[in-house]
């Protein structure tokens, strides 16, 4: 059997990040588990090793530099490589977008596109060799205006990741 490749999983906590490291973690990747809440990367962790992988819990807001890339170098200290990224974009607004306050659009932007922004950027400058980066955004269901605008931006930000 092949070594197992490494893999950084961001907002672990639920849903798809959560699914994420869990599958990745079933196929026998080493998983690093990467939440703003560090309690509920350890129990994501834990859920990937009771299954039999392995996996370490991480505390790392995304959309902070410093968090990204301590989170890079660890898993370069701890694994010498880094195969693969998932990274999940965790915001995500259901306020109808004529009550949406500025501040709620901003931070929704600013935590999703930097946090989108700052992990492809990483990923770039400490590629050791072939790595795959998948950035899975909010809920396509999510119609309103704002969130359209920011499906675009996404959409953007990764087509053009690799040019």
């Amino acid at each position: 059997m092949d070594a197992a490749r490494v893999v950084l999983v961001t907002n672990v906590s639920q849903g798809f990040g959560r699914a994420a490291a869990l599958a990745l973690g079933a196929a026998g990747h080493d998983v690093v588990c990467a939440d703003r809440d560090v309690d509920q990367a350890s129990r994501t962790a834990a859920e990937i090793e009771e299954l039999g992988g392995q996996a370490i819990p991480v505390q790392a807001d995304m959309s902070a530099q410093i968090d990204v890339q301590s989170t890079f170098h660890k898993v370069l200290e701890i694994f010498g490589e880094l195969d693969g990224v998932v990274h999940v974009v965790s915001e995500a607004s259901n306020a109808p977008f004529r009550s949406l306050a500025e501040n709620e659009f901003s931070e929704l932007f600013a935590d999703s596109l930097r946090s989108s922004y700052l992990t492809m950027k990483t990923a770039l400058r400490l590629q050791t060799g072939h790595m795959w980066l998948v950035l899975i955004g909010p809920p396509r269901n999510a119609i309103e205006p704002h969130m359209a605008a920011l499906h675009g931006a996404l959409k953007a930000l990764s087509e053009s990741y690799d040019r």
